[in-house]
């Protein structure tokens, strides 16, 4: 018995599984379709854009800023952009945060780890769900960073990316004769879900004589509510020696650490600041401790202040700041509804967001784009599908399954028949 139409049953079938296969895109990286570059710096918690030749510290943050033109290539769920820093800088903090539209809708995460030079933008489904919906204007995203200690050049020039811009890190100096020197954390850090930040101070470098030295440490009143110094974690008063090698480690509980360490207090009774009394001091000493962050990064700025007196010498104040660091991103979409004889649009702008990170990405002079002019170029199909064609349908998958499955057995009825 001949059966004419197995070998269309069997076509349609094969037919049916290649279209599925190959409907079913993978991810992709669209960093370079999407024209992604760097397009703002700022140092600090500055909210003015650096130009020129930007000279930082070594314990500054900066903030960088990227665009990326959605409007020159739609992503899909799992496609992704990724940025590199230029040397000598490194991400600040470990982070990952929703990017959403004017609307609130999740488009993407942006994903930071600390120490690391690369910073990912990863897409959801969300495009792919929502094909009416257009992308207005490009993403924009931004995250803090800080100079790699381990690599950097002091007083070298590195390029950013951006053609008029360069950054120099200062040499912080060795002067011995530095009477009080105070650091801190460029950024808050993250442990087991809280925020920290570690702090310490150098007293006496040269290891001259002080008479009646007090060192005097207190969190910014302003935002005494908003840090507190740990003391589960404890503040040690290292005594060295010229080469800084510590001779003597007091901390809470010690008779040394008793006789000359007072708390200051709030009226909530966290500690907010401490002194220390060292009589007439003779050697080098550094203090290190930490401040538990109680606002969850709302302050943004985190200050610690530092004042050195002594009878004979001038007194000595230092301040030193630790910012919030997080990562961020927004765009703007339009959704349109097509009828016989109009389209209509609407779109919200939503406002840029802000925040204080360091770090920039190496390119080849990439020129800014203006956020606020929507591209008129149309979107370039990455995978070579309409758009509406990107999503996987489980009815085809399902129907072409069947296909085959009908067209084996129809097979195996001839060849039996035959025998």
């Amino acid at each position: 018995m001949k059966i004419k139409f197995l070998k269309p049953l069997v076509f349609l079938g094969m037919l049916f599984t290649f279209v599925i296969n190959f409907t079913n895109v993978k991810a992709a990286d669209i960093t370079s379709q999407a024209s992604t570059s760097l397009v703002n710096i700022y140092v600090g918690d500055s909210t003015t854009p650096a130009t020129g030749d930007v000279k930082i510290g070594v314990t500054d943050t900066v903030k960088v800023e990227y665009q990326a033109d959605l409007t020159k290539v739609r992503p899909s769920n799992g496609d992704t952009i990724t940025v590199t820093l230029p040397n000598p800088l490194i991400a600040s903090t470990t982070v990952t945060n929703d990017i959403k539209d004017q609307n609130g809708n999740v488009i993407a995460t942006i994903s930071v780890t600390k120490g690391s030079k690369t910073a990912t933008v990863t897409f959801n489904d969300y495009y792919d769900n929502n094909p009416t919906v257009t992308i207005s204007k490009p993403l924009t995203f931004d995250y803090r960073t800080s100079v790699d200690t381990t690599t950097v050049q002091y007083d070298t020039s590195y390029p950013t990316g951006l053609s008029d811009t360069a950054i120099l890190v200062a040499n912080p100096g060795t002067t011995p004769d530095s009477l009080l020197t105070k650091w801190g954390n460029s950024t808050v850090q993250v442990e087991n879900g809280s925020l920290y930040t570690q702090w310490g101070v150098r007293v006496n470098r040269s290891g001259a004589t002080i008479e009646n030295a007090v060192l005097v440490d207190t969190l910014n009143p302003e935002d005494s509510s908003a840090q507190e110094i740990d003391l589960n974690w404890g503040i040690r008063v290292l005594f060295q020696d010229a080469s800084g090698t510590t001779v003597n480690d007091y901390r809470a509980g010690s008779d040394w650490f008793t006789n000359h360490v007072t708390y200051q207090k709030d009226d909530s009774g966290k500690v907010i600041g401490f002194t220390i009394d060292f009589g007439t001091l003779t050697s080098r000493v550094e203090v290190h401790y930490r401040t538990k962050v109680n606002d969850n990064g709302k302050s943004g700025t985190y200050a610690n202040n530092a004042y050195l007196t002594g009878n004979n010498i001038d007194s000595q104040t230092r301040t030193v700041n630790s910012l919030y660091s997080d990562a961020n991103g927004n765009i703007e979409n339009s959704s349109s509804t097509s009828s016989s004889s109009s389209t209509s649009s609407s779109s919200t702008e939503e406002s840029s967001s802000s925040t204080s990170s360091s770090s920039t990405e190496e390119s080849d002079t990439p020129a800014k784009s203006d956020p606020s002019k929507p591209s008129s170029t149309k979107p370039s199909n990455k995978h070579g599908l309409p758009t509406t064609g990107e999503q996987s349908n489980q009815y085809f998958v399902i129907v072409g399954l069947m296909t085959l499955i009908v067209a084996m057995g129809i097979s195996l009825t001839v060849i039996k028949h035959k025998n």
